[in-house]
């Protein structure tokens, strides 16, 4: 189990929490991981969305999702809180320079809250178009290979002809080290 041999902090961070893969997919897959006790005792998923939803709607979406599509069955009235308070939500422009900076300070703030460095994920559940600014941004804002733990993953269509692909690919590659990067085409 991760949870006891990692003492190290993780950040999850999902560029599109409030859209669908988040909530079918990779939330419902987080609560099971956390129910199962596989997530270090330190950890944060921070959602990063620019649809305009309070933190009380985007929890109460996830809750949905997660009482619809986790594989760790119904929810006990006490688990649901308990993964909730590891959630928090930074609304902003995916493609400004701003929303960034507000991410890279939180992530700070948690990492002098916890005492320690944390590996950060930033998990990219957004539209094709927006992965080359996206990594852009977190590269600007000192989060992509200046943090050799930090690692990004990018679930899409991986172009859509070998140029575009090639294009993606030098995006990401001067952003982030070849081995921080992990790729799920469908």
């Amino acid at each position: 189990m991760i949870a006891e041999t990692t003492s190290k902090p993780v950040v999850i961070v999902i560029h599109g929490i409030a859209g669908d893969l988040a909530w079918r997919k990779l939330v419902p897959a987080l609560f099971s991981l956390f129910r199962s006790d596989a997530l270090p005792q330190r950890f944060a998923i921070v959602g990063l969305d620019s649809k305009p939803l309070s933190n009380e709607d985007l929890l109460g979406q996830l809750h949905d999702g997660v009482q619809r599509f986790s594989a760790a069955g119904s929810i006990p009235d006490e688990a649901w809180p308990s993964f909730a308070s590891h959630l928090q939500s930074v609304r902003g422009d995916l493609t400004d320079a701003a929303s960034y900076g507000e991410l890279a300070h939180r992530l700070s703030e948690m990492e002098q809250s916890w005492g320690s460095p944390a590996d950060q994920i930033f998990y990219l559940a957004v539209p094709p178009a927006l992965i080359e600014p996206i990594v852009a941004r977190l590269h600007g804002a000192g989060l992509a290979n200046q943090r050799p733990n930090n690692r990004v993953v990018v679930e899409k269509p991986f172009g859509h002809d070998l140029t575009s692909a090639r294009n993606l690919n030098r995006a990401l590659t001067q952003a982030f080290g070849e081995g921080q990067i992990f790729r799920i085409d469908h």
